[in-house]
């Protein structure tokens, strides 16, 4: 959340500094001064959002951390990958999100705007799933949703049907479920109470 705020006070700083400046140095007129003020503060903030110059200068010790200076809500579920970790919360209308974080040695920097890609989505009768890839990474996440019914055994395949160590992680009382991949397949695959979904 303090990421958002300092970025609103940023905007409003830059717009009264550009505006003063076009205004009574450039000596341009008010509405002028008002147009070049808006779009430099819009286009620096959006800059400083994507590509948070606080990677630059700290680290944060923990996801806890860094979700608190990033976000607003309630961690669900942080599921680790070798070089990220995947954060699942809910805000406050209880709507579940979720971000990355990306490891810096023992701590954890600020994601990209392109930190993570989209590189599969699988809608079926059994559910939907999105698999993203972290940039710079061999960190795979999968999103998926399944029957509120199904047990709690749910296991994750190669296309030669071998099982692939994971943790397939369930959130109480929903159909949700999140898992970690250290590689990739189109052929991959999940099987939940015998139905099998591909993931790619």
């Amino acid at each position: 959340m303090t990421f958002y705020i300092l970025r609103i006070i940023l905007l409003i700083l830059i717009l009264a500094v550009i505006y003063f400046f076009f205004h009574a140095v450039a000596e341009c007129s008010t509405k002028k001064s008002a147009i070049i003020g808006a779009v430099f503060s819009i286009v620096i903030t959006t800059a400083v959002s994507m590509f948070p110059p606080e990677n630059l200068v700290t680290d944060f010790s923990s996801p806890e951390n860094a979700f608190k200076y990033f976000c607003a809500g309630e961690i669900e579920e942080i599921i680790y990958g070798n070089d990220s970790c995947f954060v699942v919360y809910s805000d406050s209308q209880g709507t579940f999100k979720d971000c990355v974080f990306l490891k810096s040695g023992a701590d954890y920097k600020l994601p990209l705007y392109f930190s993570r890609s989209r590189v599969a989505h699988v809608f079926t009768q059994n559910g939907l799933f999105n698999t993203y890839k972290v940039s710079g990474t061999s960190d795979y996440y999968v999103q998926g949703s399944v029957s509120t019914e199904t047990a709690g055994n749910i296991g994750v395949f190669d296309g030669n049907g071998n099982n692939i160590n994971t943790n397939v992680i369930r959130i109480a009382h929903t159909g949700f479920i999140y898992f970690h991949l250290g590689s990739f397949k189109d052929d991959y695959y999940l099987v939940s109470d015998g139905e099998t979904q591909q993931l790619g």
